[in-house]
């Protein structure tokens, strides 16, 4: 079977084509989150089948907000696997921003402990680009990277998902992709290459991403498995 984080190397382009005719800088988009629903696993070596629509944008004083929804699967089951995008355009703000607190952890929720670390080069940014038709300049051109406000480049979200996932199943889920059963996750920093960073879980299935256990992370993720 297929991996089901790998979805992005066969779906986004045509994932990327249900926004051409919308009226924003979309090469400005950054990933938001995503959730992502394995209804039955996709059988490897077969015809896939990939349907994609733009579901609503949501537009306010601060940023952009669309989502887009994906199935795909074999021909005779293109429901396989479900996919909600929700890229974020944000706006320049003249305003000051209020800084946001931190999210409280509740006494009887166990601490997050470090089940791996993985490393990212320059070179990942452009791979990535390769496998999946996302040629973002940001995420492989550093000159284009810093004029879109950033000090290098940074690497993409499903990116960095995907390696979260790898180390969750390869530490929790005994290496076996198919128990994988969803992933509701949050991009909440862009991860700038080249990076070294540890994944973080707790029991109940909550996995950050982040430099060390107490760093803001860069990823919040729950996942959930088939058993």
């Amino acid at each position: 079977n297929l991996p089901p984080q790998l979805f992005p190397q066969w779906t986004f382009g045509l994932v990327a084509r249900t926004l051409e005719a919308q009226p924003y800088p979309i090469e400005r988009a950054l990933n938001g989150g995503c959730t992502m629903t394995v209804h039955r696993q996709i059988p490897a070596h077969s015809e896939l089948v990939v349907a994609a629509r733009l579901v609503s944008v949501e537009e306010t004083e601060r940023r952009i907000r669309f989502h887009q929804q994906l199935f795909t699967g074999p021909a005779d089951d293109p429901e396989a696997l479900e996919v909600n995008f929700f890229p974020v355009i944000p706006k320049r703000s003249s305003g000051s921003k209020k800084p946001r607190k931190p999210a409280a952890r509740g006494d009887d929720t166990p601490p997050p402990q470090e089940i791996g670390r993985w490393g990212a080069s320059w070179q990942d940014g452009f791979d990535f680009a390769v496998l999946t038709g996302d040629f973002n300049p940001i995420h492989w051109i550093p000159l284009a990277a810093r004029v879109s406000g950033f000090k290098r480049t940074i690497l993409h979200g499903f990116a960095t998902m995907s390696r979260a996932i790898e180390v969750y199943q390869a530490d929790q889920l005994g290496g076996d992709p198919s128990r994988l059963a969803s992933i509701d996750v949050r991009f909440t920093r862009p991860l700038v290459l080249p990076a070294d960073v540890g994944v973080f879980a707790n029991t109940d299935g909550r996995v950050i991403v982040a430099d060390h256990v107490d760093a803001k992370p860069y990823l919040v993720a729950t996942i959930q498995s088939s058993d």
